[in-house]
């Protein structure tokens, strides 16, 4: 009977032993590539902060000339100008997903989703899609500049948002829907308006915004050429900002209102060779997990092999390169 006793006590203290080492295998692996984000994190920063991406560039460039030629829009324009910047909005948002991580997952369901939240952090901080994420920047400082400043991947002749029914450029559409610069709220009458946040509230009194409120339903119909609503979504918004918007959209797909398609694909060919490299990366990982029942993704640690960590992050690589690169292939809007 005590032998009986002690066997079971053994079996019992393995058993929690090895629930105990398959939390911290899912932990280990999700740290390792926490760690690998924070370092690309701090290349973004100092490519930043060495001016070493061309649209940051042209944001500072372009306030500064706005601001010098018109003195009631600097306030604007140096928002922007910040925002281009490794202390503005963008970059820090970025930041503040990365440390908000769950960097010791004890399910799998947790740890899939710390990866897949890292992953698209890692696609926002490669300098080449963060160079083409810029040009919603620098292309709301060259509409506010009354054609005086060249837009950037965008014909000239071609209207930016028609945001009201009307034609011509409406100034600060690109930024629209972007959790950075404001927010969908419901008005008196049930309908869902833009709102800006404090600093950028002057985009309501300026030019084209004074025609009124800007409609949900009539802006995600509308074709616009905005980086963030067309390809970065995922990778500057944070997942309960892109909860929010799956909800806007399924509210306004049951009224019969679908999203309006790019008329042109804007991006550098840099940035969508980046984004191509980590669309593939990602999808061979996903077939590497194979599919589980929930009983086993509850219990089984993930398989901590060297090939399957190389692959998840594999798209890392060539930082600096596919910056240059991607600064190199900007065109003019003439």
């Amino acid at each position: 009977m005590r032998i009986l006793l002690k066997q079971k006590i053994w079996l019992l203290l393995l058993s929690v032993l090895l629930l105990q080492g398959c939390g911290n295998r899912y932990a280990e692996e999700v740290q390792q590539h926490h760690a690998t984000v924070e370092k690309r994190m701090a290349v973004l920063k100092q490519q930043l902060d060495n001016k070493q991406l061309t649209n940051a560039v042209l944001t500072h460039t372009y306030a500064d000339k706005l601001s010098a030629a018109q003195p009631e829009l600097r306030p604007i324009a140096q928002a922007l100008k910040k925002d281009a910047s490794s202390s503005g909005g963008m970059y820090q948002n970025l930041m503040a997903r990365l440390a908000a991580v769950n960097r010791k997952p004890e399910r799998e369901t947790d740890y899939r989703l710390a990866i897949e939240e890292l992953n698209n952090i890692a696609v926002g901080s490669d300098p080449a899609v963060f160079n083409d994420a810029l040009l919603d920047q620098v292309n709301t400082l060259a509409d506010l500049s009354q054609g005086q400043l060249a837009r950037i991947n965008v014909p000239k002749g071609e209207a930016a948002q028609n945001l009201k029914g009307g034609q011509g450029i409406v100034p600060g559409s690109y930024l629209v829907g972007n959790p950075s610069y404001g927010s969908f709220k419901q008005d008196s009458s049930g309908k869902s308006i833009w709102e800006w946040y404090g600093q950028y509230a002057m985009f309501r009194d300026i030019m084209s915004f004074g025609r009124g409120p800007i409609y949900a339903s009539d802006w995600y119909s509308q074709p616009r050429y905005s980086y963030y609503n067309d390809y970065g979504r995922n990778s500057y918004g944070s997942p309960k900002e892109q909860r929010g918007w799956n909800n806007t959209k399924d509210k306004l797909a049951k009224k019969g209102i679908t999203p309006a398609k790019p008329k042109k694909d804007f991006r550098s060919a840099a940035g969508k060779r980046r984004l191509s490299t980590y669309a593939y990366n990602r999808q061979a990982n996903k077939k590497q997990y194979g599919a589980k029942t929930r009983q086993q993704a509850a219990n089984a640690p993930p398989k901590s092999n060297k090939a399957r960590r190389t692959s998840a992050f594999s798209g890392f690589k060539p930082s600096s390169r596919s910056a240059s690169r991607g600064s190199r292939s900007i065109r003019s809007g003439k």
